[in-house]
């Protein structure tokens, strides 16, 4: 097990689910194959480097939950924030007015208008995003400088 910054760790982690993916398409690729083609890879070989670095995944993952439990409602409000200001964004609203054709009893084409109101402006949604974003940084401050001030053990 090494010691490293929760941040380092979780840099880690991205290097292990690299790692995985790597083995598992190399495994893949060589698994079944014609008894007479050539590979530079042992499958079985793979396999069990494959297992290993799913091991290690595991328990960096896992040391990485735990550290994390501190700061969980920071990292769950931020993913929420993020999720709100993306639905912010697509809430329409147009109050122009639009011009259809119909239709009247007499085959007649009729001009109407139809008008449009919204309940929350442009400049409503974005001073929410804008304050959204605004607190989104600040809860990402916090989990910044607890990842690179809180240590936890991941195998090496």
């Amino acid at each position: 097990m090494v010691k490293m910054t929760l941040a380092k760790a979780l840099n880690h982690k991205n290097r292990l689910v690299g790692e995985k993916v790597r083995l598992f398409n190399l495994l893949r690729n060589t698994n079944s194959r014609r008894e007479d083609a050539k590979t530079n890879y042992k499958p079985e070989e793979l396999f069990k480097q494959y297992l290993e670095v799913v091991e290690k995944l595991i328990a960096t993952k896992t040391a990485i939950a735990k550290a994390n439990v501190a700061i969980y409602e920071q990292i769950t409000r931020i993913a929420e924030l993020k999720s709100q200001a993306s639905d912010l964004r697509q809430i329409p609203t147009n109050e122009a007015d639009e011009q259809q054709q119909q239709y009247n009893p007499k085959h007649e084409v009729e001009i109407i208008i139809i008008k449009h109101v919204a309940f929350l402006k442009d400049i409503d949604i974005d001073a929410r995003v804008k304050a959204i974003e605004a607190e989104i940084e600040k809860l990402h401050d916090h989990v910044t400088a607890y990842n690179y001030s809180t240590h936890v053990e991941v195998p090496a």
